[in-house]
């Protein structure tokens, strides 16, 4: 770096590095994938960024020996240039390899994810998808299954399945670390496509306009929350939050409705309602039992897949959504009803 001080090299970065947390956010100073950056680091990607514009040369390799949560190899691959480092902390690696392995964001998956297009009772469009993390969540919880067992290998437990984190251990934090970035991933990840189908649509419909504030809702993910007086922390698995006033999206199958709706706060339920329907057959039961026929039969109407390869997502698959919202009145009020026309699976 040519001797210079770090006063002398931050002097010529049209950065301005004065400033606190409440006159500029973490989401206002930060870019692209740091936006779900754990750590709340001064201007680090732009910095990184600023050092290998000035001092990286074709054919150099980037080094980190501090790896941390990826920035300096995350910056790396932005600029094209491979990028090695290594840190004491296996979920520092782990979370750094997620970081810069090839993943599909904005992209819809597989399963039982879909994007439709809606029409409520009065005919209005709505556009609704279902995505999670793209498999990023799938390898964080496989990695913390495996350190809690560990953590517990010496303890008599009624099956090793249930094992768990102590609060207050590295491995919890970390969890916690780990498990926030991947829903902030999967709430990012529905966005781009979001943006995507809207800019699609208004291929067609240059004047289309949005009149509804979107619902975004997190499902199978754990959060602290207040519940009885205590601070908790509490795993929705196939749930959403209901609290007082909260907006929601409860889905049936891609042949049936689904309903948008507004928690009523039930304190039994933790706060919580259904995140779907539920399945009804296996997947594997449900590819033996329901045939082609009667599938493209419960999708008359809607353009759809229509093929074997849906046919474990086929409406018969599910339980009957309308008896599912009617076991839940006392957690959440329907706001609107919504049917499909258009469903779109991976």
């Amino acid at each position: 770096m040519g001797g210079r001080t770090q006063e002398a090299l931050y002097s010529e970065i049209d950065l301005e590095l004065s400033w606190s947390e409440a006159e500029l956010p973490q989401a206002a100073r930060t870019k692209h994938v740091h936006g779900l950056h754990p750590y709340l680091g001064k201007y680090v990607p732009q910095l990184v960024e600023i050092f290998l514009t000035r001092f990286f040369r074709p054919g150099q390799c980037v080094y980190d020996p501090f790896v941390g949560s990826g920035t300096t190899l995350v910056e790396a691959n932005v600029f094209g240039a491979d990028g090695v480092g290594c840190d004491i902390s296996a979920f520092n690696c782990l979370l750094s390899r997620v970081k810069t392995t090839p993943y599909s964001l904005g992209t819809l998956g597989g399963g039982n994810h879909f994007i439709e297009l809606c029409l409520d009772e009065e005919d209005m469009v709505w556009v609704m998808l279902h995505s999670g993390s793209r498999n990023i969540g799938n390898r964080m919880g496989t990695y913390f299954i495996e350190r809690a067992k560990n953590a517990l290998k010496n303890t008599k437990l009624v099956d090793k399945e249930l094992a768990w984190l102590s609060e207050g251990t590295e491995d919890f934090d970390d969890y916690v670390r780990g498990v926030g970035w991947a829903q902030d991933y999967a709430r990012l990840n529905r966005e781009l496509m979001m943006a995507s189908v809207m800019d699609v649509l208004r291929t067609s419909w240059p004047d289309l306009k949005c009149d509804e504030l979107a619902v975004n809702c997190h499902h199978n993910y754990v959060q602290r929350e207040e519940h009885y007086g205590e601070k908790v922390w509490l795993t929705r698995k196939g749930a959403v939050r209901a609290g007082l006033g909260d907006m929601g999206i409860i889905p049936g199958s891609m042949g049936t409705r689904s309903y948008i709706v507004r928690g009523k706060g039930n304190a039994e339920s933790f706060h919580s309602c259904s995140h779907g329907a539920g399945r009804k057959f296996s997947r594997t039961e449900a590819k033996r039992r329901i045939t082609l026929e009667q599938h493209a039969k419960a999708m008359k109407g809607i353009e759809a897949r229509l093929d074997g390869g849906v046919l474990d997502e086929s409406p018969a698959a599910y339980k009957d959504i309308d008896a599912v919202m009617a076991a839940q009145s006392d957690l959440v009020e329907v706001v609107h009803t919504l049917r499909q026309v258009v469903c779109v699976k991976g």
